[in-house]
């Protein structure tokens, strides 16, 4: 019965998949990523989770410009793209191009080596709260920081960690 139920299973998936025939795949092949070279510049292994969601979207935003935004080209068209901890605002020219980006993010869950790096420098303090800065500008990464506020038997310490250094 087991077997039965599962290659039932099995059969349904595969039918799905061939039911979608070449419009399926032609989805794919459309699909062209303007701004891959903002991600491959700003996604690394020091960039926290949320922030790399936010920033595929900012990556992939399709925008619709009007008459008044039309007369702006030299300034570009500025979003804000926001999460419930933070924010990326993003300056788009007119070919759909991120130009520049300000991120800027609250209590994030900072990367496994940033964590290793507070544990070895500063044994027994404990990271509180921290702030999460970058900043995208030209086609390269200008500043990335972490502002960490420690804490250690009642009283606080910040450190700042630059991770363009690392």
């Amino acid at each position: 019965m087991k077997n039965l139920v599962l290659s039932f299973a099995i059969f349904t998936i595969f039918q799905m998949g061939y039911a979608q025939g070449d419009s399926f795949r032609k989805s794919f092949e459309e699909v062209t990523l303007t701004n891959s070279s903002y991600l491959y510049e700003v996604n690394d292994l020091l960039t926290p989770k949320i922030v790399k969601w936010l920033q595929l979207k900012a990556a992939n935003y399709k925008f619709h410009t009007s008459r008044d935004e039309q007369h702006d080209d030299s300034k570009g068209i500025k979003v804000v793209h926001r999460a419930t901890n933070g924010y990326i605002a993003t300056v788009y020219n007119k070919m759909g191009q991120i130009v520049t980006s300000w991120e800027r993010f609250t209590d994030v869950a900072p990367p496994k080596n940033i964590q290793n790096l507070v544990a070895r420098n500063f044994k027994g303090w404990e990271i509180v709260g921290n702030k999460y800065i970058s900043i995208y500008d030209q086609g390269k990464v200008k500043i990335k920081l972490y502002k960490l506020k420690l804490s250690k038997e009642g009283r606080t310490k910040r450190a700042t960690i630059d991770a363009l250094a690392l």
